[in-house]
């Protein structure tokens, strides 16, 4: 029966690798055999960005600490079981096809998410944005496809406070230009007025209209 095993419990003593004569040519390729990879996988588990690596049938054969952090998923529950668990169900179809058609390219890695953001699923249902770059290869004549993703809320959430900081910058800005200008429009009537005040008699009519317009101005101004 095929194994599964993810990178926090893999050892040399839970692997089982084909066994080859030292005369017949690496089976895996002109890479290195898995045991030669064993090195590799202390890095993987303590990579901060999730690891999720699985065969031409998209089963999980991969799982790294991170991942488990990031889905809520333990690998021993994620391993051998479908990726579309970790994918909502909009997006399934399309990111199967996207898997697919770069298989067949001879592209061995890509960035994804271009056309816009990429989103997982959780296991609690919830779904979030991720960044996430994608690669194949070949071994023992089978595909794997490993997906480097990290979980992105923090920073969309920071950019969109940092935007909200920027209007409101703007915003203050331009009602402290308003502001100045409202304030030169009032010395401008403030000063007519009291120019019309000073040339009428001190029993004429307008005084009183006059005066009470000026003290509107003194209190716009305040």
């Amino acid at each position: 029966m095929e194994r599964y095993c993810s990178a926090s419990r893999i050892d040399r003593s839970s692997v089982e690798f084909p066994r080859v004569p030292t005369s017949s040519p690496n089976p895996f390729g002109s890479g290195p055999s898995p045991e030669e990879q064993l090195p590799l996988l202390p890095i993987i588990e303590s990579a901060m960005d999730a690891i999720i690596t699985v065969d031409d049938q998209q089963r999980v054969v991969l799982f790294n600490a991170a991942a488990e952090r990031v889905f809520g998923v333990p690998a021993s529950e994620a391993l051998g079981s479908s990726l579309d668990q970790f994918i909502p169900a909009k997006f399934r179809s399309s990111h199967a096809a996207h898997v697919q058609k770069f298989g067949q390219s001879g592209s061995t890695t890509r960035t994804m998410g271009r056309l816009g953001t990429l989103h997982g699923l959780r296991r609690d249902g919830k779904e979030f944005p991720i960044e996430a770059s994608i690669s194949h290869a070949t071994i023992a004549g089978r595909k794997y496809f490993t997906v480097i993703l990290r979980d992105i809320s923090d920073k969309q959430r920071l950019e969109s406070q940092l935007l909200q900081a920027q209007k409101m910058e703007g915003i203050g800005r331009l009602a402290g230009g308003v502001a100045h200008d409202f304030n030169n429009m009032l010395m401008a009537i403030f000063n007519f007025l009291e120019l019309a005040n000073r040339n009428l008699a001190p029993d004429h009519p307008s005084r009183a209209p006059l005066q009470g317009a000026r003290d509107a101005a003194d209190r716009a101004a305040t």
